[in-house]
């Protein structure tokens, strides 16, 4: 038989490959009925051959083709791109990308050609790109005429474009045929792990969220007493996971401490953190709790320290005294307020507590007095003030001491509201030069994984999978330590400063 005149044959072969399993069985069913005699044996080879295409077809579904597109802003932007190319594709995604596909030589038009076959397009979104993008010039603008019929009839259900703003702001680098997309924001670098791992999902087709089942409508006459006693039994369960977890891990530890001749510090830090890691996921659960603000917390704390023999009095501490204060400031300053009353009921004893809380521009005082004991002059500080003066110098704040013998204790002190006025007061008080510090690849490397919100437990397999040793935890804590203690930082966003003003990260 001469398959080469066969054009009806050769047309059911070609559906075979292209067709769904379900529909092999019939066609081949029908060219065997058809040539029984003849291709028998050739029709059974072309079974075989159609089978493996279409299982192929299947389990390469997912292994799509991705345009990436962009304009040659900086050699910065440039950088950020490819570094951008070479993480997806590390992660499975195969991509059309110039610095990949073009060299002297390649037919520029036929590579960007492809943007109109490939199953989705990134778009890297930035002042350049929008110009171009809109003047139709350049490669940017030759690819826009391709796209602007599929970008028009996406409009409504938008599956293929993925538009990414990098930089500037959506009136300065977002297209006009854009503007109605949606798009992943990447300016930030610190946020870049969480907007890559969406753009994963958006590229795999798989929702972070996924919509759950309809159910049936509920019978609304029991809700309100089915609601109290779910919370009821919310509770218990919280209550056993605390104690199950936090509360008998922690004994562990206590009883390795006490029966352990010698104490492995790092060994201790590492349940610690365990335990810290356990009672967080506990707290996670409470979806419905809602934080108080920051002058009810320290109202009630210190008001926790007054009884029958100890009254408090609180001045001036509202909202506005806050305004601005972050996360991490607020968390030092309810730590040392805790310090100072408990240092006051241990050894002050005073009777009558006074805090007063005043705000000058962007700088906040607090003053506390005591009718107690007080301290003598040149009487050295115990760990508890110590560490008082210490997180105090970490958020770039100065503390007075009007120490007397019997006339009670007052104390001043005064630190920067916001982030950035604590780096500034820290910046112009630091006489360290990285000079004086040889910065290798892991302390670069270590310091920008800490930049982009990464946990020093997380970095160990990020270093190994980028061949950097040593990348035991261990290492790390004891590089940063080194690191601070060469330097007279306090903190890891310190740290973190100190490499961005000095241009080191």
């Amino acid at each position: 038989m001469d398959f080469s005149k066969d054009g009806e044959f050769y047309l059911k072969v070609d559906i075979l490959t292209h067709h769904p399993a379900t529909e092999v069985d019939w066609i081949m069913l029908k060219l065997k009925s058809d040539r029984l005699n003849d291709t028998k044996n050739t029709c059974e080879h072309i079974t075989h051959i159609c089978y493996k295409n279409i299982y192929s077809i299947i389990v390469n579904k997912k292994l799509l083709k991705i345009f990436l597109q962009y304009s040659w802003d900086s050699e910065p932007h440039k950088k950020w791109v490819l570094e951008l190319a070479n993480r997806l594709t590390s992660d499975g995604v195969d991509l059309c990308f110039d610095r990949y596909d073009l060299k002297v030589g390649s037919n520029n038009l036929h590579f960007m050609e492809q943007i109109e076959s490939s199953q989705k397009v990134i778009l890297i979104m930035s002042s350049g790109y929008k110009i171009k993008a809109d003047a139709r010039s350049g490669g940017i603008g030759y690819e826009y005429q391709i796209m602007s019929s599929e970008i028009a009839a996406e409009l409504a259900s938008n599956q293929k474009f993925i538009p990414i703003l990098r930089d500037g702001n959506p009136e300065i680098s977002i297209p006009r045929i854009l503007r109605p997309f949606l798009y992943l924001d990447m300016r930030e670098d610190k946020r870049f792990e969480q907007q890559y791992l969406e753009l994963l999902h958006l590229i795999y087709d798989e929702p972070m969220i996924i919509k759950p089942k309809l159910g049936k409508k509920p019978l609304l006459g029991q809700m309100l007493t089915s609601s109290k006693k779910t919370e009821q039994q919310r509770q218990l369960e919280i209550s056993k996971r605390v104690h199950d977890i936090v509360a008998n891990r922690l004994y562990q530890v206590m009883a390795k401490i006490e029966g352990s001749i010698e104490t492995d510090r790092e060994q201790i830090l590492d349940s610690i953190e365990d335990i810290y890691e356990r009672s967080r996921d506990i707290s996670y659960d409470r979806s419905e709790f809602i934080e108080p603000e920051f002058h009810e917390t320290l109202n009630k704390l210190l008001r926790s320290f007054a009884d029958e023999k100890t009254s408090v009095l609180l001045s001036g501490n509202t909202s506005a005294i806050w305004s601005g204060v972050g996360k991490s400031t607020q968390y030092q300053i309810k730590t040392i307020m805790q310090e100072l009353m408990i240092n006051m009921k241990k050894h002050s004893k005073g009777t009558a507590v006074s805090w007063r809380f005043e705000r000058a521009g962007e700088r906040i005082r607090v003053l506390y007095s005591d009718n107690g004991i007080g301290m003598k002059k040149g009487q050295s500080f115990k760990n508890g003030l110590n560490n008082v003066i210490n997180q105090l110098d970490a958020i770039g704040g100065n503390i007075d001491f009007d120490l007397g013998e019997e006339n009670g204790q007052t104390i001043d002190f005064s630190f920067p509201s916001s982030t950035s006025q604590i780096n500034k007061e820290w910046n112009r008080s630091s006489k360290h030069s990285n000079a004086q510090i040889e910065w290798s690849e892991i302390d670069i490397m270590i310091i920008t994984l800490l930049s982009q919100g990464v946990a020093q437990k997380n970095m160990p397999k990020i270093l190994q999978s980028k061949n950097i040793s040593p990348s035991g935890l261990s290492s790390i804590e004891k590089r940063l330590a080194h690191l601070k203690s060469r330097l007279s930082i306090h903190n890891n966003a310190q740290l973190v400063s100190y490499c961005k003003n000095h241009g080191i990260i």
